[in-house]
């Protein structure tokens, strides 16, 4: 691996457009250096760097499901286990209408 990235390099192992990632050089969200016109991304800095951003977005994405499953609780709702069905709120269902049943000796002419 190369010790000095481009910030193509960088755009093609983030899979966006060169100018995304510009964009985030320039707001200080990724490190770089700029000389002249060209960014020049320390390789080391810039893995650093994603891996914590990586685990920044996961803490607040815990927290931000903590706060809805709070709200959920404070509102009166119960908690929803990964895969569960949610519990049925609101209006019942209404059972389904009884078919009037055929007279015999009536068949389908799909199947007799």
């Amino acid at each position: 691996m190369a010790e000095i990235l481009t910030i193509e390099q960088v755009a093609e192992l983030l899979q966006c457009d060169p100018d995304t990632a510009a964009v985030q050089f320039n707001a200080g969200q990724l490190p770089g250096v700029k000389f002249g016109r060209r960014w020049v991304i320390p390789a080391q800095a810039f893995h650093e760097r994603l891996h914590v951003l990586a685990l920044e977005q996961a803490a607040e994405r815990r927290a931000a499901l903590k706060c809805e499953r709070a709200a959920a609780v404070a509102q009166g709702g119960a908690l929803l286990v990964q895969g569960a069905q949610p519990a049925a709120r609101g209006r019942k269902r209404r059972p389904l209408p009884q078919l009037p049943s055929l007279p015999s000796g009536v068949h389908n002419h799909r199947n007799p």
